[in-house]
């Protein structure tokens, strides 16, 4: 597995924005950490150990970590079934890499310490509460799909049946030139701005559009 893919700076983060949003509160989250957090090791760990569980054969989300990583992750609002579904895909499809699964969790355990104040969300999304993956805006299939996937992530609402930054999710992604933490960023940033959203995802997309293609100066 990529353990220790190094992080990159997301295109995105060249139009962050610097006022506040309707909360009144500054729009920083945009921005991604140049540096890991203090659980980074410990996540890492945990990852590993899953893992082996993972290629031994182990496939119950609930039983492939012990109690203590369970609480960890409970601490930093996420659960196993999220971590279980990385690696699931990791090992299918060779994505997300861990470092990608981290800035992930990075995301949701800040907005569940900062905007939950470390109180989980009793509500659950179900697919069936998701946009239908052809629902479109601003000219993008699936963007309405992933910003409720996005929002639900954030919360903390996602049935275990919905996997945020999924095969699908990452190459839409790709194709707008965003990483699935970035993207986070965004729709936390955003709020309930949805014009933002899809403004940031053009922008971007144009950006990934240009770097496509070499100039001969």
């Amino acid at each position: 597995m990529a353990m220790s893919k190094a992080f990159t700076t997301p295109k995105g983060s060249l139009i962050s924005r610097t006022d506040v949003n309707r909360k009144g509160r500054p729009r920083n989250v945009f921005l991604p950490r140049v540096t890991r957090p203090s659980w980074a090791t410990q996540f890492e760990d945990l990852t590993r150990r899953g893992l082996e569980q993972y290629l031994a054969g182990e496939r119950k989300a609930d039983s492939f970590l012990n109690q203590e990583d369970v609480s960890f992750l409970v601490s930093i609002g996420t659960s196993t079934q999220e971590i279980y579904d990385f690696l699931e895909d990791w090992y299918v499809y060779g994505e997300p890499s861990f470092e990608t699964a981290l800035r992930i969790t990075e995301v949701r355990a800040e907005y569940f310490l900062y905007e939950q104040q470390g109180c989980r969300s009793t509500r659950v999304i179900t697919p069936e509460e998701l946009p239908v993956p052809t629902a479109e805006i601003g000219g993008f299939p699936w963007l309405p799909r992933i910003m409720a996937k996005a929002h639900a992530k954030l919360r903390g609402e996602m049935s275990p049946e919905i996997m945020y930054s999924c095969k699908e999710d990452r190459a839409f992604l790709r194709k707008v030139g965003t990483e699935p933490a970035q993207f986070l960023r965004v729709v936390w940033s955003a709020d309930d701005d949805l014009d933002s959203i899809v403004e940031y995802v053009k922008i971007s997309a144009q950006f990934q559009a240009g770097s496509d293609h070499h100039i001969n100066c």
